[in-house]
């Protein structure tokens, strides 16, 4: 055998590098919202719920992987490797479209989320 083209969608280099920088941001508001500090240190007084540090955990997974994504995209080159990228950037969405649903998660936080959303709809076909 050969090889087989993987068909599918994949971000300009700049809106991979939006897309990034706007994950960094809503990490900074959950953390906000948190009361934690750049380090990670939470209130020692503060009672916080098992949904809300799942979410900070879903979301700074993302920004991580958008900082892969931006790199496989940038670096260029393999046109199949930054679809399976892309493919893999929204599996990490939907784990935060799940982790939002449970969580207390301010408007803020919601509205910044769903428009960093709607810049992955070219990638996110629904498979």
């Amino acid at each position: 055998g050969g090889t087989t083209a993987t068909a599918g969608a994949v971000l300009t280099a700049e809106d991979a590098s939006a897309v990034r920088r706007n994950s960094r941001s809503l990490v900074a508001l959950v953390r906000s919202d948190l009361g934690s500090t750049n380090v990670g240190r939470l209130d020692p007084s503060r009672t916080y719920a098992q949904s809300d540090v799942e979410l900070w955990f879903a979301i700074s997974a993302f920004a991580d992987n958008t900082s892969v994504y931006e790199q496989i995209v940038r670096n260029g080159g393999n046109h199949e490797a930054a679809v399976l990228g892309g493919r893999s950037l929204v599996a990490a969405a939907r784990r935060v479209d799940t982790a939002i649903q449970g969580s207390h998660a301010s408007v803020r936080v919601q509205d910044t989320w769903t428009t960093l959303r709607r810049q992955l709809a070219a990638l996110d076909t629904g498979s």
